[in-house]
């Protein structure tokens, strides 16, 4: 052995052979194993670090390709891994140990899963993981210390990632491996459960995928030993509740348990959740449960092993009367192995019900049901086995099971859990359940319209006494959902204190979110015939059309896009009915509207008192939800267009009016803005017009602009970049378009119209305030920070945005039958009585003179420019449809006939004469000492502002 050390050699051999610097490391990798083997300790210390690295590279390297180098220079490194497992007596445990990590690392790669079965289960090595497996469960039960719980842990970790696939799996149950784990699960060391959760989850995976695997365990008594396995662990449970909460009645008492407790080496040494079980203890009780859930089923076989015993159902009685205590992921596999076992062999019910499994799954989801996604989850499908007899049926009936929803769904203590797919999922349990239970469908209807009720209650600022009812049932206390708390104490608040979520702060904060998961459980239920009866002779639609005029919803919530699926799912048959009522509730809401608009006579809405203002705000956003749903239905039926042309169209003589008065206030808007800008110097504006929110919810049929703008780039800079309406747009027609855009490619042709409509849209912006991630939702807190001005803003914007693709959508309704024919065919009556209201109705708006001296109002020009300019904008999106390139000729006639277009030209005539105008004066001291260059500009910029003032 030479005197120097690694580096001193390192270097010598660096300097003799001229070794590159990429070979260095390499070379004094080999010198530390060469020096290595002269000593037996050394040399398994670098074992264990090649072992370490090999794991390193196979789990924490995402290139494949020093894998696949590795095993191009070690082929035989797996079978040599499997080599030194079988050397018991001469290898050290670490090792070993080490090897089976490596094996588990590998095997994790499905690519190289199989070379690892084959080293473990062909050859010499045939039977080498079982006879392992043998000696190491009975090291274990017996408490040996031949092999270690760190061993018998990595045996199993490989065996668990083998039998993930069928190969492996098949390969695994033919090596012997299901009598080898079964009597682990008698093993009562509460040191191993751990072990015992691991060994059960393979036996899961063994019946999973094989049925002569789940007969083999049912055979060799596993399933009897699983259930009594359950019963010790929930009796643990219990017991550990019990001791619990007994040590918190005085300190002394809980010192002695404390210590008591330390003296014993179990798992309640453990941190424990909130539900009060360890961790490796719930892991196990929900291997156990899901192990029973497969050992139950035997094909062609009705009896149910160890279903007649008492044991099964006791513990599961005990889950469900203490569920917050186990909590909701082990109270949904114990509702499922209930329903499993109904299913599977109905005539068990009897037992089951005798047991007392029945009243105690229904007492625990009508009591407070666990703040669980899963435990929620699970509700329908039991209901559904429940009510395969006639007596779970009549329980079921009793009890109003159904009605636990209400709660769940008019809480803000089920909001977590209600995140995510739950709606959906529970909509379609309870689609399945009252298709497969049509006595049930009266209470689910029952049950939807008490939720919608009380929603209604809740919005509209009762006294929390009244909210507390029997008929509204909301929670004396907020109980944090599962995962969510830390203490151990399930504390519930004096039933004399009201609740905090009645507090209308609160109620304005997760409002919003019940009615979207409200309409989100409609969206697959509402797809029943039967159930779509019962909900509109109820009145379920005028329920849900009432929720967009709640006191405490918050302002530009988007409901009408949350119903917007549900009623769009809505049954055929009974679509004429969700048209009528929605078309009846929209046509009394824009009576009230225009009431309102009508009593300020063009007053400011920002300039109106506070309450004034919130009521006519509140109408705006209420119809605003109404036309946007509207505007869905339009594309799903006809029977909207029918409902619209009843009575004359009536409900667009009054969309009419409310259209004109919005068109003003935004025109005052603007305008004021406008004169705000040029009264302070103000920086480039930043801000995202809040219609971005509305374009993202329409889809690209309705996106309407005019074919081809053209904007002066001059004017563009001299211009108020923030106006709705800029006066700068100058358009050209299509023909002269189209030279250039034949050329293109359709996708460059779709990139171009997509460009080109979101800047139309954003040119209409006219709030700089308004942040550029406005979410679609606005919370009561994120509401209060805006200022009265840019709510009014926000509003105005999106009414507008939704008004025009509501009238888009009702154009092409109307014109489906022929816009895509060059020969046309005829219009039905409803829609030329739809086409001649709509026309009268720009036609009037182009006859609007505004509010001038006759209100007390000093209005200026600019803002009848603004109104007009918008009218004519409207127009041209109800004649165009630049994405097809074509127009609607059932509109132009309708125009033309009614005089629409002669008006028109008429106020363009009218209004061309004031681009000669000089809107304001020029002060005489601005130009005298002004040199000959500067006084040409300014007047240059005098003419193209005057310009922007008038559109038109």
């Amino acid at each position: 052995m030479r005197a120097e050390s690694d580096l001193e050699l390192l270097n010598k051999l660096v300097t003799d052979h001229n070794v590159p610097p990429s070979l260095r490391f390499a070379l004094l990798t080999r010198l530390r194993f060469a020096r290595a083997f002269s000593s037996l300790a050394t040399r398994q210390q670098y074992t264990c670090i090649r072992l370490y690295a090999f794991i390193v590279l196979v789990q924490a390297s995402g290139d494949t390709e020093n894998v696949v180098s590795f095993f191009n220079g070690e082929p035989e490194f797996v079978n040599e891994l499997v080599t030194l497992l079988s050397c018991e007596d001469t290898v050290p445990e670490k090792i070993r140990i080490l090897c089976l990590l490596s094996l588990v690392a590998l095997s994790q790669d499905r690519t190289r899963q199989p070379a690892v079965l084959t080293a473990v289960t062909s050859g010499g090595h045939r039977g080498l993981l079982s006879g392992l497996m043998q000696r190491a469960i009975d090291s274990v039960i017996c408490n040996t210390s031949k092999w270690s719980l760190a061993f018998a842990e990595a045996l199993l970790s490989l065996v668990t990632v083998l039998v993930s696939s069928s190969s492996g799996c098949s390969a695994m149950r033919e090596a012997g491996l299901i009598p080898t784990l079964v009597p682990l699960i008698k093993d009562r060391d509460p040191q191993h459960l751990h072990l015992v959760s691991t060994a059960v989850h393979i036996l899961e995976a063994f019946m999973d995928y094989s049925n002569p695997a789940a007969a083999l365990f049912r055979d060799l008594g596993g399933l009897d030993d699983t259930i009594f396995r359950l019963k010790l662990e929930v009796s643990r449970t219990e017991d550990d509740v019990k001791e619990t909460s007994c040590s918190s009645d005085s300190v002394g008492r809980e010192s002695d348990v404390v210590g008591g407790s330390l003296n014993q080496p179990d798992t309640e040494q453990l941190p424990y959740s909130e539900a009060l079980v360890s961790y490796h203890r719930k892991l196990l009780l929900k291997a156990l449960l899901r192990a029973i859930s497969l050992g139950t089923y035997a094909p062609g076989n009705t009896n149910l092993y160890g279903s007649e015993e008492s044991l099964l159902p006791e513990c599961l009685c005990i889950i469900f009367r203490r569920a917050k205590d186990f909590g909701g992921g082990v109270f949904s596999l114990a509702a499922t192995v209930m329903s499993d076992l109904i299913h599977k062999d109905p005539t068990c019910f009897n037992a089951l019900d005798s047991a007392g499994l029945t009243s105690a799954f229904l007492d625990a989801i009508s009591d407070d049901i666990i703040c669980s996604a899963e435990a929620i989850t699970c509700i329908p499908q039991c209901l559904d086995a429940l009510c395969l007899n006639n007596s779970g049926l009549q329980a079921v009936k009793d009890r109003n099971a159904l009605r636990c929803f209400v709660k769940i769904f008019t809480s803000a203590s089920y909001l977590r859990a209600l995140t995510g797919d739950t709606p959906g999922s529970l909509s379609s349990g309870l689609d399945e359940l009252l298709r497969h239970q049509s006595s049930l469908r009266t209470y689910g209807v029952d049950m939807f319209i008490e939720i919608l009720n009380s929603m209604l209650i809740m919005g509209s600022g009762m006294e929390a006494s009244t909210s507390m009812s029997t008929d509204v049932p909301t929670d004396a206390a907020t109980v944090p959902m599962e995962i969510d708390s830390d203490e151990k104490s399930l504390a519930v608040s004096d039933e004399a204190q009201p609740s905090s979520d009645t507090t209308p702060a609160n109620i304005e904060q997760f409002l919003p979110d019940c009615v979207s998961n409200v309409a989100r459980l409609f969206e697959t239920v509402l797809q029943n015939a039967e159930v779509c009866s019962l909900f509109v002779e109820k009145k379920g639609i005028d329920a849900v059309l009432k929720l967009f005029s709640l006191p405490l919803m918050p302002l530009s919530t988007p409901l009408g896009q949350s119903f917007s699926v549900a009623f769009k799912n809505f049954s055929p048959q009974h679509s004429a009915s969700l048209a009528r009522i929605v078309c009846s509730y929209l046509r009394e809401h824009l009576k009230y509207t225009n009431e309102l608009l009508v009593s300020i006579e063009g007053a400011q809405l920002l300039k109106l008192e506070s309450e004034i203002q919130t009521k006519i705000l509140k109408s705006l956003s209420c119809l605003e939800g109404v036309l946007s749903l509207s505007n869905f239905l339009l594309k799903g039926t006809a029977s909207v267009i029918s409902e619209l042309s009843a009575a004359d169209a009536d409900v667009l003589k009054e969309l009419g009016l409310t259209y004109k008065q919005m068109i003003w206030q935004m025109a005052l808007c603007s305008d004021a803005k406008e004169d705000e800008k040029k009264s302070v110097d103000r920086g480039p504006d930043n801000s995202v017009s809040a219609s971005s929110s509305v374009e993202r919810e329409i889809d690209e049929d309705s996106s309407n602009a005019p074919a081809v703008r053209y904007t002066n780039p001059v004017a563009t800079r001299s211009s108020n970049p923030q106006s709705i309406w800029v006066g700068d747009r100058e358009f050209l027609f299509v023909v002269r378009s189209g030279e250039g855009t034949h050329g293109r490619t359709r996708h460059a042709i779709a990139r171009m119209r997509g460009g080109r409509t979101r800047r139309h849209l954003e040119s209409f912006n006219f709030d700089s305030e308004i942040p550029s991630d406005l979410p679609e939702t606005s919370s009561s807190h994120e509401l209060k920070k805006k200022s009265p001005e840019v709510l009014i803003v926000e509003i105005l914007n999106k009414l507008n945005c939704t008004l025009r693709f509501f009238f888009t959508a009702l154009v092409k309704g109307f014109t489906s039958s022929n816009r895509r024919r060059i020969d046309g065919a005829s219009l039905s009556s409803a829609s030329k009585t739809l086409g001649t209201a709509l026309a009268k109705a720009f036609l009037e708006a182009l006859n609007f003179q505004g509010y001038g001296a006759t209100a007390g109002h000093d209005i200026s020009l600019s803002v009848k420019c603004r109104y007009l300019g918008k009218v004519v904008d409207d127009i041209t999106y109800l004649t165009f449809d630049t994405r097809r390139r074509v127009c609607f000729p059932a509109m132009v006639n309708s125009f033309y006939v009614q005089g629409t277009f002669k008006e028109l030209l008429t106020t363009f005539e009218a209004t061309s004469q004031l681009l000669w105008t000089v809107p304001f004066s020029i002060p005489a001291s601005g130009t005298e000492n002004e040199k000959p260059g500067e006084r040409n500009i300014n007047r240059t910029r005098i003419k193209i502002e005057s310009h922007s003032t008038c559109q038109y």
